[in-house]
């Protein structure tokens, strides 16, 4: 998981929600449950750009 995720949720919302990897086999989304986000250990196909954890992250996070 990207190192940059945790600082950009503090710099943008002031929320340290603790990471979770989810296993890409499962099929499962970016989600938030009471344990915090959980992202998956890799971007999905069709996100071509690298910064997608920080968007799925952010976008996660502004729901919070």
């Amino acid at each position: 998981m990207d190192a940059t995720l945790a600082p950009l949720l503090r710099s943008l919302w002031g929320l340290s929600p603790h990471l979770h990897e989810i296993d890409v086999d499962n099929k499962q989304q970016t989600f938030l449950s009471q344990h915090g986000l959980h992202l998956p250990t890799e971007r999905p196909i069709k996100a071509r750009s690298r910064l997608w954890f920080q968007a799925a992250a952010a976008h996660a996070a502004a729901h919070l």
